[in-house]
């Protein structure tokens, strides 16, 4: 029986690093300035009827986009540069961008949500049960630390699924919280709520809340539009971590790359440093198609047929339920095989 290779510890360690280096690094594309654009405005909106006391309700915004499309990470970016914005145009506002952002544990519900909140604020719950009313004595707790501590933004990521979960009176109450967040003549803050496409389907349930919180869709990025962007950013990466450049063999690269991301910003990035970090592991000096073909085999856990960077039928490939979450999926897609591991946007 052959010898097995070797482990190179000192090589795996210094790929780990080189690779966590660069998911550090963010793309930033004009929607996601317009983002940016758009929660500076409500923020200084929000000051202005504050200063004429007439503070009590505000707009909201909501980010809509399928897993992988970099949400997380777009909201990551844009809440940094709102802080960063409003404390150097007047660090001495009398109220400044303070942003409260939490991912909800599963299974999400108004009690979980609550609990996230105050433990993000540092108020952490230690309740094991709740009624009802213990819930909205709970929300009571949070409305009042909010405008204890000044809290401007509230952001839920994956907001859908407090939703989600919920039977017909707790989507109610689900409604008539987030309401009550954004229209509250004490303390109204800037609601930001983050998902997928069932986020709108709960915004459109009450007239209320859809014209308070209007849905922004990241938009899919394209060969057309933004393959320069791409590769003008495989070559930056690979310039960071020492790498001798990007040789690229195969003519149609660019169109299986598209097919491999699904279009989505967030899993070409994780497609980008995977391909880098399979360079770097082999010890090659430069990256390759086949870093790439390698990449996807690590991040999708899939067949030679399902990888588009081999598959002679890669334009056949729905590379999507790869990364699809399994809520996300019809329920006759919903098998109990292994979850793939790239499911988490930049």
């Amino acid at each position: 029986m052959a010898n097995a290779p070797d482990i190179n510890i000192a090589q795996i360690r210094e790929a780990a690093r080189k690779a966590a280096s660069l998911t550090k690094r963010f793309v930033r594309t004009q929607q996601q300035s317009d983002i940016l654009g758009k929660l500076l405005l409500l923020h200084e909106e929000r000051n202005s009827l504050a200063s004429m006391n007439a503070l009590r309700k505000i707009d909201g915004l909501a980010l809509v986009a399928p897993t992988g499309s970099g949400k997380t990470r777009t909201l990551e970016w844009v809440f940094s540069e709102l802080e960063r914005l409003s404390a150097g145009v007047d660090p001495g506002a009398p109220n400044p961008v303070k942003i409260a952002s939490v991912r909800v544990r599963t299974p999400a519900t108004l009690r979980t949500a609550a609990e996230a909140v105050m433990h993000e604020i540092g108020y952490p719950t230690t309740t094991r049960s709740m009624t009802d009313a213990t819930i909205s004595v709970l929300w009571e707790q949070v409305h009042y630390q909010l405008k204890e501590l000044k809290i401007t933004i509230l952001h839920f990521d994956e907001a859908q699924d407090i939703w989600g979960n919920a039977n017909k009176p707790q989507r109610i109450a689900v409604i008539n919280t987030l309401k009550s967040l954004s229209q509250n003549k004490e303390w109204p803050v800037i609601l930001v709520l983050s998902g997928t496409e069932e986020l709108k389907e709960m915004l459109n349930q009450d007239q209320q809340l859809g014209r308070r919180i209007k849905p922004t869709e990241l938009r899919p990025i394209a060969k057309a539009t933004d393959g320069k962007t791409i590769r003008t950013v495989i070559n930056s990466y690979t310039a960071e971590v020492g790498l001798q450049g990007f040789t690229e063999s195969d003519p149609k690269f660019i169109d299986r790359f598209f097919v491999a991301c699904c279009n989505r910003l967030g899993i070409a990035i994780d497609i980008i440093i995977g391909a880098i970090q399979q360079a770097l592991l082999a010890g090659d000096t430069g990256l390759t198609d086949q870093h790439f073909s390698r990449a996807f085999f690590h991040l999708a856990e899939c067949d030679a047929n399902m990888n588009p960077f081999v598959s002679d039928d890669w334009r056949e490939i729905d590379a999507s339920v790869l990364y699809a979450r399994e809520e996300d999926l019809p329920d006759e897609d919903r098998t109990p095989q292994r979850s793939p591991r790239l499911t988490k946007a930049r």
